[in-house]
C-alpha cells in the first residue's frame, strides 16, 4: 500500500500491516471462519482496506487488523486470549493494541446509540479472566475511532 493508491493492497513497505499479517496467518485467522464463507484474515484485512480507502489515521487502520482478536460481542470466538495483549502491543504499538482492546469489550448498540456525555458510564463486555484489571474507559477521542472502525468492520 502507498499513499498514492490507498486502494493497492498491503504491500512490506507498511511494516505494522506485515508483521501483523505474518501474526494473524501465524495463529490461524487464515483458517478460521468469520461471516459467511469469508475466513478471519479476509475480514480484518478486508476492514483494514476499508479505511485506508477513507484515508483514516494508521492507528485506526492498522487497528483494523486486530479489531476482533479478542473477540466481540458479536463474534465470540477469539483468536487470543488477552493475556497475550503485551504481544499485540510489541507488534502493533499500544495505541493501536488498546482500540483492538476497546473493540473487543465495548458492547455496539450503546456506543451506536451515545453520545460523548455518558461515554465514562459505557458498559464494557466481560472478556478474559474473572478479576483480571480492567483498563481505563475510552477517551473521546477513542470513542471516535471505535465509531469509525465499526463503520468499517460493518462495511
Amino acid at each position: 500500500m502507498t499513499a498514492d493508491d490507498p486502494l493497492a493492497p498491503p504491500s512490506a513497505d507498511d511494516a505494522v500491516v506485515a508483521r501483523l499479517i505474518a501474526f494473524l496467518r501465524h495463529e490461524g485467522a487464515d483458517a478460521r471462519g468469520h461471516a459467511g464463507e469469508r475466513t478471519l484474515i479476509d475480514h480484518l484485512i478486508g476492514t483494514y482496506e476499508v479505511l485506508r480507502r477513507w484515508e483514516q489515521p494508521a492507528a485506526i487502520a492498522h487497528a483494523a487488523l486486530i479489531h476482533s482478536v479478542y473477540g466481540t460481542d458479536v463474534y465470540a470466538r477469539p483468536l487470543l486470549p488477552l493475556s497475550r495483549r503485551h504481544e499485540l502491543i510489541a507488534l502493533a504499538g499500544e495505541e493501536v493494541e488498546r482500540l483492538a482492546y476497546l473493540f473487543s469489550v465495548t458492547p455496539r448498540g450503546p456506543l451506536f446509540a451515545g453520545t460523548h456525555a455518558w461515554l465514562r458510564d459505557l458498559p464494557r463486555r466481560s472478556v478474559g479472566e474473572p478479576g483480571a484489571a480492567s483498563d481505563p474507559p475510552a477517551s473521546r477521542d477513542e470513542s471516535d475511532a471505535l465509531i469509525v472502525l465499526h463503520m468499517a468492520n460493518l462495511a
